[in-house]
């Protein structure tokens, strides 16, 4: 079985996303880039939103990652 990492780059812009194996080669990359929650999205900062706009975050980073897992099988089944 190959050995690949899953890299995640939470900016204050843009989350990216990267599958790359052991030698470095660089097998997934989600094209466009994730958008990273913004505080203008949330003027008030109540916890409420907070919560609401984190949970639909980690569920779409969630999901991103996944696919990510099943674009990198379909390219290369040994994994």
């Amino acid at each position: 079985m190959k050995r690949v990492a899953i890299g995640i780059d939470i900016g204050g812009t843009n989350t990216a996303i990267g599958v790359v194996d052991s030698e470095g080669n660089l097998l997934y990359e989600r094209k466009p880039q994730m958008p990273t929650p913004q505080k203008m999205e949330n003027p008030g900062m109540t916890q409420n939103v907070s919560d609401a706009i984190l949970n639909k975050y980690v569920t779409d980073l969630t999901r991103e990652i996944k696919d990510a897992i099943e674009m990198v099988k379909q390219i290369n089944p040994e994994l």
